[in-house]
């Protein structure tokens, strides 16, 4: 098969069999930038820089040695280098990273590996804080303690003999 072809994959990963624009066969190399549009399915080796707008797949016979930005990234294979995932990376059972992962949403399978920083792109919303009074006294009597009957309870495993 051709470095560049545009078929549908048979016998890929299950989110292979969607149609993919892009392949880089099991016995190409491609070394150098590659942007692609929509989605690339990669089984052989690419060495340098991938920008994705849409889904990379790598197969699990797939190499890259690169750093890579796509909006989804599926790794069955072995990716040396910086990953960005703008929505989902998912690294399979077979699936290495080795280099810092940034992403909105990260799976990784049982077996799969990722030997690197991980940081999420989108950090989950933060409660506001409490606003801050003038008055401690008077945010006390706003507030008052729930009125206890006897004295505390002390956890036994805590208590002094």
């Amino acid at each position: 098969m051709g470095i560049f072809s545009s078929k549908s994959r048979q016998g890929a990963a299950p989110e292979a069999k969607r149609n993919i624009d892009t392949v880089i066969g099991a016995d190409a190399v491609f070394e150098g930038n590659l942007h692609i549009k929509n989605s690339v399915c990669i089984e052989g080796t690419l060495r340098g820089k991938l920008r994705c707008e849409g889904r990379v797949i790598l197969n699990s016979s797939g190499v890259l040695e690169a750093d890579v930005s796509a909006e989804y990234l599926s790794v069955n294979g072995r990716v040396l280098g910086n990953v960005k995932a703008g929505k989902q990376l998912d690294v399979g059972e077979t699936g290495v990273i080795e280099g810092d992962v940034e992403a909105a949403s990260i799976t990784v399978a049982k077996g799969g590996v990722l030997r690197g920083s991980c940081r999420m792109a989108e950090a989950l919303p933060q409660e506001a804080p409490a606003p801050l009074l003038k008055n401690p006294a008077r945010a006390a009597a706003a507030n008052p303690a729930p009125a206890r009957k006897g004295p505390p309870e002390i956890a036994p495993e805590l208590a002094v003999p």
